[in-house]
Protein backbone atom coordinates (compact mmCIF):
# COMPACT_ATOMS: atom_id res chain seq x y z
CA UNK A 1 0.00 0.00 0.00
CA UNK A 2 3.21 2.10 0.63
CA UNK A 3 4.31 1.67 -2.64
CA UNK A 4 0.94 2.51 -4.54
CA UNK A 5 0.86 5.54 -1.86
CA UNK A 6 4.30 6.91 -3.30
CA UNK A 7 3.22 6.30 -6.93
CA UNK A 8 0.44 8.43 -6.43
CA UNK A 9 2.54 11.14 -4.68
CA UNK A 10 4.96 11.12 -7.40
CA UNK A 11 2.21 11.51 -10.47
CA UNK A 12 0.76 14.42 -8.26
CA UNK A 13 4.07 16.24 -8.31
CA UNK A 14 4.42 14.92 -11.88
CA UNK A 15 1.14 16.70 -12.23
CA UNK A 16 2.25 20.21 -10.69
CA UNK A 17 5.94 20.47 -11.79
CA UNK A 18 5.92 18.75 -15.44
CA UNK A 19 3.81 20.53 -17.48
CA UNK A 20 4.75 21.56 -21.01
CA UNK A 21 4.11 23.17 -24.13
CA UNK A 22 1.85 21.33 -26.24
CA UNK A 23 1.00 23.77 -29.32
CA UNK A 24 2.46 21.73 -31.63
CA UNK A 25 -0.65 19.52 -31.80
CA UNK A 26 -2.98 22.29 -31.28
CA UNK A 27 -4.48 22.94 -27.53
CA UNK A 28 -5.49 19.86 -25.81
CA UNK A 29 -8.63 19.62 -23.55
CA UNK A 30 -8.35 19.73 -19.99
CA UNK A 31 -8.53 16.69 -18.24
CA UNK A 32 -6.97 13.32 -17.22
CA UNK A 33 -6.84 10.14 -18.75
CA UNK A 34 -5.32 7.16 -18.04
CA UNK A 35 -4.04 4.22 -20.67
CA UNK A 36 -2.43 1.40 -20.76
CA UNK A 37 -0.61 -1.27 -22.89
CA UNK A 38 0.78 -4.84 -21.25
CA UNK A 39 3.86 -2.90 -19.82
CA UNK A 40 3.47 0.57 -19.26
CA UNK A 41 0.59 3.01 -17.47
CA UNK A 42 0.43 6.03 -18.89
CA UNK A 43 -1.46 9.27 -16.98
CA UNK A 44 -2.14 12.49 -19.19
CA UNK A 45 -2.86 15.73 -17.71
CA UNK A 46 -4.17 19.09 -19.89
CA UNK A 47 -5.05 22.25 -18.60
CA UNK A 48 -4.73 25.86 -19.92
CA UNK A 49 -2.97 24.81 -23.29
CA UNK A 50 -0.30 22.53 -21.42
CA UNK A 51 -0.03 18.59 -21.57
CA UNK A 52 2.37 16.66 -19.42
CA UNK A 53 2.49 12.56 -18.46
CA UNK A 54 3.63 10.59 -16.02
CA UNK A 55 4.47 7.14 -17.52
CA UNK A 56 4.67 3.79 -15.20
CA UNK A 57 6.81 1.32 -16.70
CA UNK A 58 7.11 -2.25 -15.71
CA UNK A 59 10.90 -3.32 -16.26
CA UNK A 60 11.23 -7.00 -14.66
CA UNK A 61 11.23 -6.50 -11.14
CA UNK A 62 11.12 -3.09 -10.96
CA UNK A 63 8.65 0.12 -11.76
CA UNK A 64 10.48 3.11 -14.28
CA UNK A 65 9.06 6.40 -13.79
CA UNK A 66 9.65 9.05 -16.27
CA UNK A 67 7.88 12.40 -16.73
CA UNK A 68 6.94 13.90 -20.31
CA UNK A 69 8.04 16.86 -20.66
CA UNK A 70 10.40 15.65 -17.63
CA UNK A 71 11.33 19.06 -14.83
CA UNK A 72 14.79 19.47 -16.10
CA UNK A 73 17.61 17.65 -14.19
CA UNK A 74 14.97 14.80 -13.27
CA UNK A 75 15.60 11.37 -13.92
CA UNK A 76 13.45 8.37 -14.35
CA UNK A 77 12.69 6.70 -10.38
CA UNK A 78 13.56 3.45 -10.10
CA UNK A 79 11.62 1.24 -7.42
CA UNK A 80 11.26 -2.40 -6.69
CA UNK A 81 8.15 -3.47 -8.39
CA UNK A 82 6.90 -5.94 -5.31
CA UNK A 83 3.61 -7.24 -5.97
CA UNK A 84 2.60 -3.85 -8.64
CA UNK A 85 1.04 -5.10 -11.60
CA UNK A 86 -0.09 -3.39 -14.54
CA UNK A 87 -4.02 -2.95 -13.21
CA UNK A 88 -2.76 -1.71 -9.90
CA UNK A 89 -0.81 0.71 -11.34
CA UNK A 90 -3.44 1.30 -13.65
CA UNK A 91 -6.31 1.85 -10.83
CA UNK A 92 -3.64 4.18 -8.59
CA UNK A 93 -3.27 6.77 -11.87
CA UNK A 94 -7.16 6.73 -11.76
CA UNK A 95 -7.38 7.88 -8.53
CA UNK A 96 -4.93 10.53 -9.40
CA UNK A 97 -6.92 11.23 -11.93
CA UNK A 98 -9.75 12.37 -9.85
CA UNK A 99 -7.91 14.09 -7.30
CA UNK A 100 -7.02 16.15 -10.10
CA UNK A 101 -9.67 16.53 -11.28
CA UNK A 102 -11.31 16.82 -7.91
CA UNK A 103 -8.98 19.88 -8.04
CA UNK A 104 -8.98 21.49 -10.86
CA UNK A 105 -9.95 25.12 -11.29
CA UNK A 106 -12.83 25.54 -13.53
Amino acid sequence: MKKLMLLAALGAAAILTACGDDSSSGAAADGCSVTSDDTSVTMTTSALGYTSKTIWKIDGDNVVTTYDPAPEGTEPITVPKGDQTIETLKASAEESCKAWEAAEVK
